[in-house]
C-alpha cells in the first residue's frame, strides 16, 4: 500500500517491484502520491515473470517523468484500475517543502485512504489532496534570508526633549 508520498529525481521510477514468474502479486495500491523527476520507465516500474492481481493506481500526479507520465508495466494486471490520475505541475512551494502554492491541480484531487490527518497533523477535511499535505492558505513558506556583501550603515538617532525634572525618581539609599 503506497499511499501520499512524495518521490523524485532520481533514476529509476518511484519504486520497481519484480516479481518471479511462480508469484502472483496481488492487492497493490498505489494512490495520492506526487512522483516527479524519473528519468527512466516514467513514474513507476512494475516487472514481472508472474501475475498481478488487483492493482489500483489512483489520484496521483505524475509530472516531469520520462514515458510521457506513464507508468511502465511488463503485463496487464487482472482487475486493474488506473483513474484520477493529473501530469500537469502541482505547484509544489519548493523541490524541497512539499506544501502547494494556491491554484495546484493536487488540491482536493486525492482520494479517500482512511486518513483523518496529514504528516503535518493538520486535519482532512472533505476530499484529501494528492501527497503528504494539506493545502494550508495561511501557511508561510520557511524563508531563510542571506545578504550577501552587506556593507554595516551607520544610523544617527537624533532626539530632543525636555526632561520633566518632578518625574525623575528619587535616589535610593
Amino acid at each position: 500500500f503506497i499511499a501520499n508520498p512524495y518521490a523524485g529525481s532520481i533514476q529509476t521510477g518511484a519504486f520497481v517491484l519484480p516479481n518471479k514468474a511462480s508469484c502472483t502479486v496481488d492487492h497493490i495500491y498505489v494512490q495520492n502520491n506526487i512522483i516527479q523527476g524519473f528519468l527512466e520507465y516514467g513514474p513507476f516500474y512494475i516487472k514481472t515473470g508472474g501475475a498481478i492481481d488487483y492493482l489500483y493506481v489512483e489520484n496521483n500526479s505524475y509530472y516531469n517523468n520520462s514515458n510521457s507520465n506513464v507508468p511502465t508495466i511488463s503485463i496487464t494486471p487482472t482487475n486493474f484500475t488506473n483513474t484520477g490520475n493529473i501530469t500537469t505541475d502541482p505547484l509544489l512551494d519548493s523541490p524541497s517543502d512539499l506544501h502547494f502554492q494556491s491554484g495546484s491541480p493536487a488540491i482536493n484531487a486525492g482520494m479517500d485512504v482512511g486518513l483523518t490527518k496529514d504528516y503535518a497533523g493538520k486535519t482532512i477535511a472533505g476530499l484529501p489532496d494528492i501527497g503528504a499535505y494539506e493545502y494550508d492558505a495561511d501557511y508561510v513558506v520557511p524563508v531563510s534570508a542571506v545578504v550577501a556583501d552587506a556593507t554595516p550603515t551607520l544610523v544617527a538617532i537624533t532626539f530632543s526633549g525636555l526632561l520633566n525634572e518632578s518625574s525623575v525618581p528619587a535616589t535610593s539609599a
